[in-house]
């Protein structure tokens, strides 16, 4: 059903439906706890994670709730782009749209200046951000910043320590506790830019992701268009009770495709297709990847050109791995089954080559390669009581190790909205939306603190500690400020000029 509004009638829409979301999960903004349930037919969650909140929330309204999705996608970017930062965005982006509702928006020409200011403010903004960072390095440093997202001195310091030996690109997944303890391991796994090729192929939609476990990979170069090159070895899976399939090839289309596509909505078999990722020749070559990638997970490569047919693979040529995660733009393979003493050996060569003294094109593909069969993964498994407390924690967890990956890539500022407060840009409306976390973050503690004057000093409410804002705990990264920036004025010039 269509629903044409008044261009009058249209904003207010606009105005209300982004109101009554952010009144809705701005309470959750900070360390005070505040948790919003959700409810379905099928299962219920309490949350207090506002990406979590902003995927499920809905308007009785249409017209409200088309703009709600409008909003949702934009600040789960936010989430993915830092992994943390969505309430935040969300409170900016209702401070600014409070701002300019009073204006009068029919002409076109006003609404283009406001877009236009906005956009220089945010990038006056995110320049002054980036000056003032405070760069981390020590695990002690990162267990601040995490303990800012989690409040939890003994997970918080687990997080420290996992980042840092993983570094501030290293790949950390949160998975489920078989007990009720908390904790973390480093594990052999790999995670590249290529993610599934069809959406069809998730089994995951909340997250738009597919988590398969204890997962079956078949590793080829070919490029496959017809169903019947993998329907055997697919058929030998099931006889031995294996349904779900990480399937690495140069790509899957035409008939091939719909057949994996078909299985996967029938749920007769789950084979997740991604492509071996494009690079250059001073990286690696596809060869390499796929040889490599076998190595890691005890499988064999299918190729043409070494006369492996795919349609002749058995259970046994297979590799494994505890859990991969696709998204649509990465995979990531989590506890490899491959051979330690093959992958030891791979190396020793690799080395070996490299002390050589390869010319700089060759060492970086060598050392390239070298990292992908030394790097880990670093895995954190949160237990709790009960499920929906084990959801909530491990979504908490989740952002604050991208909290605390982002604070060791940029570096941090004064925290709990401080340092947004105290931005001055050529804009007066993107200046007094950017005090909004700051006041919303006393609501929602039950302070009473004025403008701060010195954002240097902070209090945290946490410990009642009050002195400079690093050595008490209230910081936050730049990175994940500056996403909250970018997306809430990408959203609200969206709005603006719909």
């Amino acid at each position: 059903m269509s629903i044409i509004y008044e261009q009058k009638n249209a904003r207010e829409k606009i105005f209300s439906a982004v109101e009554k979301m952010c009144d809705f999960i701005s309470p959750t903004f900070g360390p005070a706890g505040n948790k919003c349930i959700i409810d379905r037919q099928l299962w219920r969650k309490v949350v207090d994670d506002g990406v979590a909140i902003a995927r499920d929330f809905e308007l009785p309204d249409e017209c409200e709730n088309a703009i709600v999705k409008v909003v949702r996608e934009a600040a789960i970017k936010t989430n993915d782009r830092v992994g943390d930062g969505t309430t935040g965005a969300l409170i900016i982006l209702q401070a600014i749209m409070s701002e300019i509702r009073a204006k009068d928006l029919r002409s076109g020409r006003i609404r283009r200046e406001l877009c236009n200011e906005l956009k220089t403010a945010a990038e006056e903004a995110k320049q002054t951000l980036a000056s003032k960072a405070k760069q981390i390095s020590t695990v002690d440093d990162l267990e601040r910043a995490a303990l800012v997202s989690y409040d939890n001195a003994e997970i918080a310091k687990m997080i420290a320590q996992v980042v840092h030996y993983t570094g501030k690109d290293g790949v950390i997944t949160v998975d489920n506790s078989n007990t009720l303890e908390t904790s973390y391991e480093k594990t052999p796994g790999l995670e590249f830019a290529s993610g599934y090729v069809s959406p069809f192929m998730t089994n995951d939609p909340i997250k738009a992701l597919a988590d398969l476990r204890d997962c079956r990979i078949i590793v080829t170069s070919y490029r496959v268009t017809n169903f019947h090159d993998f329907v055997g070895i697919f058929n030998k899976m099931i006889a031995a009770s294996h349904r779900e399939c990480l399937f690495i090839c140069e790509n899957v289309e035409s008939d091939a495709l719909a057949t994996l596509i078909t299985n996967r909505i029938k749920g007769a078999f789950l084979a997740v297709a991604v492509t071996i990722p494009k690079t250059n020749t001073e990286a690696w070559t596809r060869e390499e990847f796929a040889r490599d990638v076998a190595l890691l997970t005890g499988a064999k490569v299918f190729s043409p050109d070494i006369g492996n047919k795919l349609d002749n693979a058995e259970v046994k040529d297979l590799g494994r791995a505890d859990r991969v995660i696709v998204r649509n733009n990465k995979c990531t393979i989590i506890g490899g089954k491959g051979r330690k003493a093959d992958i030891e050996k791979e190396k020793f060569h690799i080395k070996d080559l490299i002390e050589q003294g390869p010319k700089d094109g060759e060492k970086r593909r060598l050392q390239s390669r070298l990292a992908r069969l030394t790097n880990g993964i670093g895995v954190i498994k949160v237990g709790a009581p009960t499920e929906n407390e084990a959801k909530s924690a491990r979504e908490k967890v989740d952002d604050a190790v991208n909290a605390t990956q982002a604070a060791l890539r940029g570096g941090v500022v004064p925290g709990a909205g401080r340092a947004l407060a105290c931005l001055e840009t050529s804009s007066d409306i993107f200046n007094r939306a950017l005090r909004a976390p700051f006041k919303i973050f006393n609501e929602n503690m039950g302070l009473e603190e004025s403008f701060p004057v010195k954002p240097e000093e902070a209090y945290n409410p946490v410990t009642g500690k009050r002195g400079n804002y690093f050595k008490v705990g209230v910081m936050d990264p730049v990175d994940v400020l500056i996403a909250q920036i970018d997306s809430s004025v990408s959203i609200a010039t969206q709005l603006l000029t719909s």
